[in-house]
């Protein structure tokens, strides 16, 4: 069953992002499109402006969400809103950039591919294109395919600090904090552009940045 998620499906530029927060979403073999405007295939979901909350990711799954399309494709698009909150982050993607917000899994089966595009925004804190980061030995992100491929594309936005284009990283050295992207046969294309910021801060421009206990299993290109 294929299943889209388009926030601001009316208008490509108006706000409107997307949260995922403790669910499953099983599409049974059919495709899942995560994003925005009147083709979220190529279209993101945006963060909202000054979002009350600190929050204005465009996409965000947070508490142990699963992702599974069960061979079925995977495509998720979000753009970081403009911040104007202590608070305010601004990541295009960010899956458990909290310490509550970790055990999130994107994954599929036999040769569906998974493709992940974010880009950061304004904001006061951080602006990653792509945020895939454990924060405490809590649980694990993982960015899973069995035989497809998987693609992982993000620009740093122009926040305070921590603009990388792709982060993917877990905090501290023992096996329950991995954050990781897996394919069987598949292969692993990760781009990143980071973009200006604090770089005294976790390298905040760099273009990709994988660190702690950020692993992979198949062949990479980064």
């Amino acid at each position: 069953m294929n299943t889209v998620l388009d926030a601001h499906y009316t208008n490509d530029t108006n706000p409107g992002s997307v949260t995922i927060n403790a669910a499953n979403i099983l599409t049974k073999g059919g495709d899942l499109t995560i994003g925005g405007g009147a083709n979220p295939l190529t279209t993101p979901a945006i963060g909202f402006t000054g979002d009350t909350n600190g929050i204005g990711s465009g996409v965000t799954l947070a508490n142990g969400v699963t992702l599974n399309a069960q061979g079925g494709n995977i495509s998720m698009r979000g753009q970081g809103g403009t911040g104007t909150t202590g608070s305010e982050t601004t990541i295009g993607i960010a899956a458990g950039f909290t310490p509550a917000s970790g055990g999130n899994t994107i994954q599929t089966s036999g040769n569906g591919n998974i493709t992940l595009v974010g880009a950061g925004g304004n904001g006061a804190t951080t602006g990653d294109g792509v945020s895939i980061w454990t924060v405490t030995n809590t649980s694990r992100n993982t960015v899973t395919a069995q035989n497809g491929n998987i693609t992982i594309q993000g620009t740093g936005g122009t926040s305070a600090s921590g603009n990388h284009g792709v982060i993917i990283a877990g905090a501290a050295s023992t096996t329950a904090t991995d954050a990781s992207y897996t394919s069987g046969t598949g292969s692993v294309n990760i781009n990143g552009i980071g973009a200006a910021g604090d770089v005294t801060t976790n390298f905040g421009q760099a273009n990709v940045y994988l660190g702690g206990m950020a692993r992979r299993w198949s062949p990479a290109v980064l």
